[in-house]
């Protein structure tokens, strides 16, 4: 075992340049998955808050007395999904419209009787929050006698699910993008060490070598190779987080962003698993 090492050893030392530049080359590559898990990270992030800050304001027919109205807000409370009810009379909406109204009031001239409806305020259960249960929930809701209108921002609540659903995809498209990169590119440097040592190993085969024994330290150089790489990522997606923290103190959208540090202690294992299974698809393409 030793013997091998010595021998990966050698070779990586031997052909440092091909090595060093297919190690800065992962490196790049690994970094671009960082931004990439940077990126689904924080759209995640906010898809997740989403909940707390999505209501559904169920408007109310303004025939009802206050019994029904309280019989109507206990029914809503009752439902799954339902987090919290908050009424809002007609009298105070209208003085929120009047607040909200200060620089313009000359809108409200004239208006005598109170237009508003009486209205639920409906906040839902973050665990359970989804489109469709929020859309399912809606459906009841609509059928229901003391019920005028519903409002829940649905083109927003849509955008927000389909964008989602859009950067999971470019994700996931990126993520095994990169994989194949860093994969093709470890595969093309092991043909090339192996071509360039073939005397080399003709002679090992003469000397009753076994197959084994020869793609060892191929393997190892493969490994090797990936795990510099992955400790290249490291160094480069630190120099993109600090820019980004930097960034932050310019920029409050990207101060309120969250980078999954974590993350960078994974790159070099990454780095190592590719590394060897370039090693081992182009070991396999390669008859002995």
């Amino acid at each position: 075992m030793m013997y091998l090492l010595g021998l990966a050893i050698k070779s990586i030392l031997r052909e440092k340049w091909i090595n060093l530049l297919t190690s800065i080359t992962i490196g790049f590559s690994l970094l671009i998955l960082s931004m990439t898990i940077f990126t689904v990270y924080n759209i995640e992030g906010v898809s997740d808050k989403l909940p707390e800050k999505f209501t559904i304001m169920v408007y109310l027919k303004d025939d009802l007395s206050s019994d029904e109205i309280i019989k109507a807000q206990s029914q809503v409370e009752g439902k799954e999904l339902v987090k919290e009810v908050l009424y809002i009379s007609k009298e105070k909406a209208f003085s929120e419209l009047k607040s909200n109204l200060k620089g313009s009031a000359f809108v409200l001239e004239g208006i005598e009787d109170n237009p508003l409806s009486p209205s639920f305020e409906v906040k839902i259960k973050k665990e359970l929050f989804s489109v469709e249960k929020v859309e399912s929930l809606i459906d009841i809701l609509q059928d229901e006698p003391y019920v005028e209108d519903i409002d829940y921002g649905r083109g927003f609540l849509d955008f927000v699910h389909s964008f989602r659903t859009a950067m999971r995809a470019v994700g996931i498209f990126f993520t095994l993008l990169i994989v194949f990169a860093i994969i093709f590119v470890i595969y093309s440097t092991v043909k090339i060490l192996f071509y360039r040592r073939k005397d080399e190993i003709e002679t090992y085969k003469l000397l009753g070598a076994t197959a084994g024994f020869i793609r060892a330290p191929f393997l190892i150089e493969g490994g090797v190779i990936g795990f510099l790489g992955g400790l290249f990522g490291i160094a480069e997606s630190y120099a993109f987080y600090y820019v980004i923290v930097r960034l932050g103190h310019n920029i409050p959208l990207i101060g309120f962003m969250d980078f999954p540090v974590q993350f960078f202690a994974v790159l070099p294992v990454v780095g190592l698993m590719l590394g060897l299974f370039g090693t081992i698809f182009a070991l396999g393409r390669i008859r002995f």
